[in-house]
């Protein structure tokens, strides 16, 4: 018996000599707790959409809209959606961090591509800023597009 508690002392110690040094508080302040605290609060909802918005907020939120408002006219896998970058959005009033393709395919199932990417021109759809909204319409064709995403480009993409 007298062995566990000198084991559980000795451990203690070593535990709190490891959170005592800078950087290893700061991990503990910036990445555990915050999680902790969080941990009651989902346990206590359990609804993915729920969760993701609390998590994920605008970047989550807009692009789900984005999939949806498509998703009512065709389906899913017949779009590739153009969607520029975060600064675009930003410069024209509208608070959404575009996530990269890989991550918005993973919140909506949508397809997307950068105004960057050799895929481009083939987008059959398109995500831009209007008054302060965002407007999903078909993108132009020939010269028209070509300059939209010479535009696009401008504004470079942010991870």
């Amino acid at each position: 018996m007298a062995n566990k508690i000198i084991l559980f002392a000795l451990s203690n110690l070593l535990l709190t000599g490891f959170f005592m040094l800078p950087d290893n508080r700061k991990w503990l302040q910036q990445r555990v707790l915050p999680y902790w605290k969080q941990m009651g609060r989902q346990a206590a909802n359990l609804d993915i959409e729920h969760r993701k918005v609390l998590r994920y907020k605008d970047a989550y939120v807009l692009s789900k809209w984005a999939a949806d408002s498509l998703a009512k006219k065709l389906p899913l896998d017949s779009v590739l959606l153009l969607v520029p970058s975060t600064a675009y959005f930003e410069s024209r009033g509208v608070q959404y961090h575009v996530p990269e393709p890989a991550v918005f395919y993973y919140f909506t199932g949508l397809r997307t591509v950068w105004p960057g990417s050799v895929e481009a021109r083939k987008a059959n759809w398109w995500l831009r800023a209007e008054n302060g909204k965002l407007v999903i319409e078909r993108p132009p064709s020939g010269r028209a597009l070509q300059d939209s995403l010479s535009f696009f480009n401008q504004f470079p993409p942010s991870l």
